[in-house]
């Protein structure tokens, strides 16, 4: 199963406990740019052949808020789906609303109410009026995307939630939820409720391997750098022998020994299934 940080390198946790368990549905943003306002990057994967290591490749990276201007928005929607609604309508003799006015209205819904809730009001309402106003199809995954900057907006989250990709692996898309848009908010918080059994099933595997991790380190030598070794395969997704070794100042053949030691003792297993690049996980 991929790492939910989705990068080669996350952030290393104070440590994970089941009063946090949401670090694990968290990807990481990149830093604002300046002139950004107070929009930050949303920090989705890189398409294929993009130069950002790790990535899982078929989705859009949006620098700033889609919401910024009409060009950006239409940008960000096209790059998931057909319809750029409101930035543009397809339909013939159909005139796309002022965006900054439905901006204003738009960020307004679900007001008083959670933000997750509001969130998927959001996503009801931009399926509802895109299907009304264009004949371009809005795809549930625009929809998606819309309501992770709604959430930005009311900084209400440090972090894009995993939630948001969490039912579509690379390429696929998002079942269409129903011709009623009304029915949408419902499967949006099922996919909140998918996305975080996910996240508590890594949590599990993690923290079982954090205690076998623990016992294995009793037995080791004060000088051994096992202990060391544990903390970085408990931080990293993927974790290889060079990698290991120039971490923590090891030969090629003692980081393989590591390595070694970890998955006898069914702590790490190799993922890659090669013989020339082999990568361990959790």
């Amino acid at each position: 199963m991929a790492h939910p940080g989705g990068t080669a390198h996350p952030p290393a946790r104070p440590w994970l406990t089941r009063r946090r368990p949401h670090r694990l549905l968290e990807r990481r943003l990149r830093p604002p740019s300046p002139g950004a306002g107070h929009a930050r990057h949303l920090g989705w994967p890189r398409r294929r052949g993009g130069r950002g290591r790790g990535r899982a490749p078929g989705l859009p990276v949006f620098r700033g808020d889609p919401l910024d201007d009409a060009d950006r928005l239409a940008a960000a929607l096209r790059s998931l789906g057909d319809s750029a609604w409101p930035a543009a309508a397809a339909s013939p003799g159909a005139v796309a609303p002022d965006v900054a006015a439905w901006r204003r209205g738009w960020l307004r819904t679900g007001e008083g109410t959670p933000a997750i809730l509001a969130a998927a009001q959001a996503a009801a309402r931009w399926l509802r009026e895109a299907g009304e106003g264009d004949l371009a199809r809005p795809e549930p995954q625009q929809a998606i995307l819309l309501a992770a900057v709604l959430l930005k907006r009311r900084r209400r989250l440090a972090q894009v939630p995993l939630v948001f990709w969490s039912g579509a692996g690379p390429g696929e898309r998002l079942p269409h939820p129903s011709g009623d848009p009304a029915a949408w908010p419902g499967l949006f918080l099922a996919h909140v409720a998918a996305a975080t059994r996910r996240g508590l099933e890594v949590l599990d595997r993690l923290e079982a391997a954090q205690a076998k991790l623990a016992t294995l380190a009793e037995g080791a030598r004060r000088s051994s750098s096992l202990p060391a070794a544990a903390a970085l395969v408990l931080r990293r997704p993927l974790v290889t022998a060079p990698q290991l070794a120039k971490d923590l100042g090891l030969t090629h053949q003692g980081a393989l020994l590591i390595l070694a030691r970890l998955q006898e003792a069914r702590i790490v297993q190799e993922v890659t299934g090669r013989g020339s690049f082999r990568a361990f996980a959790v």
